[in-house]
Protein backbone atom coordinates (compact mmCIF):
# COMPACT_ATOMS: atom_id res chain seq x y z
CA UNK A 1 0.00 0.00 0.00
CA UNK A 2 2.52 2.31 1.08
CA UNK A 3 6.56 1.88 -0.10
CA UNK A 4 7.71 4.08 2.91
CA UNK A 5 6.10 2.23 6.30
CA UNK A 6 7.53 5.27 8.55
CA UNK A 7 5.16 7.93 6.47
CA UNK A 8 2.13 5.92 8.37
CA UNK A 9 3.62 5.82 11.47
CA UNK A 10 4.51 9.88 11.14
CA UNK A 11 1.02 10.84 10.12
CA UNK A 12 -0.18 8.77 13.35
CA UNK A 13 2.33 10.42 15.55
CA UNK A 14 0.70 13.93 14.31
CA UNK A 15 -2.75 13.10 14.90
CA UNK A 16 -2.50 11.68 18.39
CA UNK A 17 -2.19 14.74 19.83
CA UNK A 18 -5.32 16.13 18.77
CA UNK A 19 -7.34 12.57 18.57
CA UNK A 20 -6.46 12.28 22.41
CA UNK A 21 -7.67 15.95 23.41
CA UNK A 22 -11.09 15.38 21.64
CA UNK A 23 -11.41 11.67 23.23
CA UNK A 24 -10.69 12.93 26.61
CA UNK A 25 -12.87 15.54 26.24
CA UNK A 26 -15.92 13.97 25.07
CA UNK A 27 -15.08 10.56 27.15
CA UNK A 28 -14.92 13.58 30.40
CA UNK A 29 -18.41 15.40 28.59
CA UNK A 30 -19.73 11.59 28.40
CA UNK A 31 -18.97 10.84 31.90
CA UNK A 32 -20.63 13.91 33.20
CA UNK A 33 -23.88 13.68 31.48
CA UNK A 34 -24.65 10.80 33.48
CA UNK A 35 -24.97 13.39 36.50
CA UNK A 36 -28.34 14.90 36.99
CA UNK A 37 -26.41 17.78 38.37
CA UNK A 38 -24.95 18.47 35.13
CA UNK A 39 -27.54 17.02 32.34
CA UNK A 40 -30.38 17.48 34.41
CA UNK A 41 -34.05 15.66 34.83
CA UNK A 42 -37.10 15.97 33.24
CA UNK A 43 -38.24 17.76 36.55
CA UNK A 44 -35.25 20.28 36.64
CA UNK A 45 -32.75 21.38 34.64
CA UNK A 46 -28.82 20.88 35.05
CA UNK A 47 -25.98 22.59 34.78
CA UNK A 48 -25.89 22.02 30.95
CA UNK A 49 -29.32 23.15 30.34
CA UNK A 50 -27.90 26.75 32.29
CA UNK A 51 -24.95 26.54 29.68
CA UNK A 52 -26.10 25.38 26.39
CA UNK A 53 -29.93 26.08 26.65
CA UNK A 54 -30.51 28.79 24.27
CA UNK A 55 -27.56 27.66 21.86
CA UNK A 56 -29.35 24.83 19.77
CA UNK A 57 -28.27 23.36 16.92
CA UNK A 58 -31.07 21.62 14.64
CA UNK A 59 -33.35 21.40 17.84
CA UNK A 60 -30.49 19.57 19.86
CA UNK A 61 -28.16 21.32 22.51
CA UNK A 62 -24.70 22.13 21.71
CA UNK A 63 -23.06 19.67 23.90
CA UNK A 64 -25.11 16.85 22.26
CA UNK A 65 -24.78 18.26 18.49
CA UNK A 66 -20.60 18.25 19.18
CA UNK A 67 -20.64 14.45 20.66
CA UNK A 68 -22.73 13.33 17.82
CA UNK A 69 -20.72 15.42 14.93
CA UNK A 70 -17.48 14.38 17.07
CA UNK A 71 -18.36 10.77 17.68
CA UNK A 72 -19.20 10.40 13.80
CA UNK A 73 -15.95 11.96 12.04
CA UNK A 74 -14.32 9.58 15.16
CA UNK A 75 -15.97 6.67 13.76
CA UNK A 76 -14.69 7.41 10.26
CA UNK A 77 -10.99 7.90 11.30
CA UNK A 78 -11.67 4.44 13.46
CA UNK A 79 -12.07 3.17 10.11
CA UNK A 80 -8.94 4.29 8.57
CA UNK A 81 -6.96 3.56 11.44
CA UNK A 82 -8.14 -0.55 11.49
CA UNK A 83 -7.33 -0.10 7.96
CA UNK A 84 -3.56 1.00 8.85
CA UNK A 85 -3.00 -1.10 11.57
CA UNK A 86 -0.76 -3.41 9.21
CA UNK A 87 1.77 -0.53 8.62
CA UNK A 88 1.93 1.09 11.73
CA UNK A 89 1.94 0.09 15.87
CA UNK A 90 0.69 3.80 16.58
CA UNK A 91 -2.80 3.11 14.14
CA UNK A 92 -3.55 0.77 16.84
CA UNK A 93 -2.94 3.22 19.94
CA UNK A 94 -5.05 5.47 17.95
CA UNK A 95 -7.76 3.04 16.52
CA UNK A 96 -8.65 1.92 20.53
CA UNK A 97 -9.33 6.12 21.26
CA UNK A 98 -11.60 5.93 18.55
CA UNK A 99 -13.52 2.49 19.65
CA UNK A 100 -13.55 3.90 22.93
CA UNK A 101 -14.90 6.73 22.55
CA UNK A 102 -17.58 5.28 19.97
CA UNK A 103 -18.50 2.71 22.56
CA UNK A 104 -18.74 5.45 25.51
CA UNK A 105 -20.87 7.50 22.89
CA UNK A 106 -23.35 4.27 22.09
CA UNK A 107 -23.54 4.55 26.08
CA UNK A 108 -23.98 7.49 26.42
CA UNK A 109 -27.32 7.45 23.62
CA UNK A 110 -28.47 4.56 24.95
CA UNK A 111 -28.72 6.49 28.80
CA UNK A 112 -30.04 9.52 26.89
CA UNK A 113 -33.00 7.59 25.60
CA UNK A 114 -33.65 5.53 28.30
CA UNK A 115 -33.40 8.23 30.74
CA UNK A 116 -35.66 10.74 29.46
CA UNK A 117 -32.84 13.23 28.77
CA UNK A 118 -34.34 13.32 25.19
CA UNK A 119 -37.61 14.42 24.77
CA UNK A 120 -38.94 14.08 21.45
CA UNK A 121 -42.34 15.61 22.31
Amino acid sequence: MNNNPGAADKLNRRVRPFLAIVVGFNLLLITISFSAWFSGTEKSPGFADQIFGKVRISGFRADFAWLLASTAVLFLALIVFIVMTRESHVARVNAALCLAEVFAFGLFLYHALVSGLLDFG
